[in-house]
């Protein structure tokens, strides 16, 4: 009995103990516990994605869309470029151009049945100032004499009045429409009985043409053989236009056809000298 009761308080002294053991250990687990919490919450802060960085909107991406898209540079410099050089290579026009510019060119000159370009592109019409212009029309003649009729215009040729008539010395004539708005004219084997050009400086002035007679000038041109024009016996020309009072002229032998001169002339100088005479009109003006 007294063995069964001592068993009896054994046992429940172990089972006391072992309680005892299990609630010491308890605040142990607890912390050991606590910092694989703490690992584990850092784990997930670790793992936890980082903030990304916000996307650019469509309009801040623009001007690198624009830098891309845009055309190569050399397209507007090649346009900005081609038309300054077009606008800088532009001829200028002259007085006379403009002047010619206003007259009509398609009407026609009084009761002649040619138009002013016509009568222009033979010399024997031009402009002076705008809306101003003056012809020359072949009418008939006598002895020694050519005449013309005389027409001008101030309203750019929507009307012709007749003027005086012009006389001119028969012969062979080349009439030159001059950038000044005025006509010189070449004229051989005529009343001035040359075998060579005489030249006058035909200008209008009111209603009539008037001259300044520049006269045997070219006679003492020298020729290709030495000889002077005036020595060289009859001989054919031709006269080709080139600026103010200069003129190419090519002389040919009027039986062989072989060139005898052919160069420019600058006719300012006779024909300043001319205009001093006291006979040409105090008015006429050489530009």
């Amino acid at each position: 009995m007294k063995k069964l009761t001592s068993m009896l308080i054994f046992t429940a002294m172990l089972c006391a103990a072992l309680t005892a053991c299990g609630q010491v250990e308890e605040p142990a687990a607890k912390e050991e516990t606590a910092p694989a919490a703490e690992t584990s919450a850092a784990a997930e802060e670790s793992e936890a994605p980082a903030e990304e960085e916000p996307t650019p909107t469509p309009e801040e991406e623009t001007p690198e869309v624009t830098t891309v898209t845009e055309a190569p540079e050399s397209a507007p410099e090649v346009t900005t470029s081609s038309a300054k050089e077009a606008e800088s290579s532009a001829p200028e026009l002259s007085n006379n151009e403009l002047n010619l510019s206003t007259i009509d060119g398609a009407s026609v000159v009084g009761e002649s049945g040619m138009t002013f370009t016509e009568l222009h592109d033979m010399g024997l019409a031009n402009a002076f100032m705008q809306d101003g212009a003056y012809a020359v029309v072949p009418s008939d003649g006598g002895a020694g004499h050519k005449y013309y009729k005389v027409y001008t215009t101030a309203d750019g040729g929507a009307s012709w009045q007749e003027g005086q008539f012009y006389d001119e010395p028969s012969g062979v004539g080349t009439h030159v429409a001059l950038d000044d708005g005025q006509i010189m004219s070449f004229i051989t084997y005529g009343a001035y009985s040359e075998r060579f050009p005489h030249v006058a400086y035909m200008y209008i002035f009111g209603d009539r043409v008037e001259k300044v007679d520049v006269g045997t000038v070219l006679g003492d041109t020298e020729l290709d053989d030495g000889r002077l024009l005036k020595d060289a016996g009859e001989v054919d020309f031709t006269v080709d236009y080139v600026s103010g009072y200069t003129f190419n002229i090519k002389f040919t032998d009027r039986e062989t056809g072989d060139t005898l001169c052919d160069r420019q002339f600058d006719l300012s100088d006779a024909l300043f000298r001319a205009q001093q005479s006291p006979e040409v009109d105090g008015n006429l003006i050489i530009n």
